[in-house]
């Protein structure tokens, strides 16, 4: 009788540790993943992200990618049966290209510009209290938030590129919507979201980063 009941306990046992080792397998196979994916991040994005503005340049390259991409799929997929309309809907794509690319850039630059900034505010502190420059550590540490405002607002009264992009990047929203209207006519086929999208995600882009400098 005991051998009738230990049987089962046993195959259970057995049954139990298996998917125990199974569970523990894929546990091992995940944590290797994730790993890797941690790793892929801090050697793309991962050190621009960290720094201040990091996660509005990092959205900015992301949304841009993902623009130029349907961009450069909707040259492919333009159909009108008029030939010049056909050149324009083209050359709009290709415009919505270009606009990606210097969201892009300037998104980089903006950050660049305030990481220089903050830096020479921390070496004036430095040099007025006679810190030794072996001592000198140009990591924010302290009052981020604070030396961040301050850079911005620096950024925003003497840099050139700045004063570019604060209007160029509302006129891009405007070029997006205008393209959007008069290309509405041309692209009729199930691939219509191709020659659309960019102008889309070009004006959502716009909405949301004018959101972000403003509140």
């Amino acid at each position: 009788m005991m051998y009738i009941i230990e049987g089962p306990c046993i195959c259970c046992k057995g049954m139990c540790t298996g998917i125990g080792m199974a569970i523990k397998g894929a546990c091992s196979c995940c944590n290797g993943c994730c790993e890797m994916m941690r790793q892929a991040w801090a050697d793309s994005f991962g050190a621009i992200y960290a720094r201040p503005m990091g996660g509005y340049v990092v959205f900015t390259w992301l949304s841009m990618i993902v623009t130029v991409a349907v961009a450069v799929f909707g040259l492919s997929r333009t159909k009108c049966d008029d030939k010049d309309e056909r050149n324009k809907a083209s050359l709009a794509l290709i415009l919505a290209i270009v606009v990606a690319v210097l969201h892009s850039l300037i998104a980089f630059w903006i950050q660049r510009q305030i990481l220089k900034e903050i830096a020479r505010k921390m070496e004036e502190e430095y040099n007025a209290q006679g810190v030794p420059e072996a001592e000198r550590n140009f990591e924010l540490v302290d009052n981020e938030a604070a030396r961040k405002r301050s850079a911005i607002f620096e950024i925003i009264k003497y840099d050139f590129v700045f004063c570019f992009y604060f209007f160029a990047a509302p006129a891009a929203v405007a070029y997006a919507f205008w393209a959007l209207a008069t290309k509405a006519t041309c692209g009729d086929s199930k691939d219509s979201w191709a020659t659309t999208g960019p102008f889309g995600l070009l004006i959502g882009y716009g909405c949301l980063t004018g959101l972000y400098f403003f509140f």
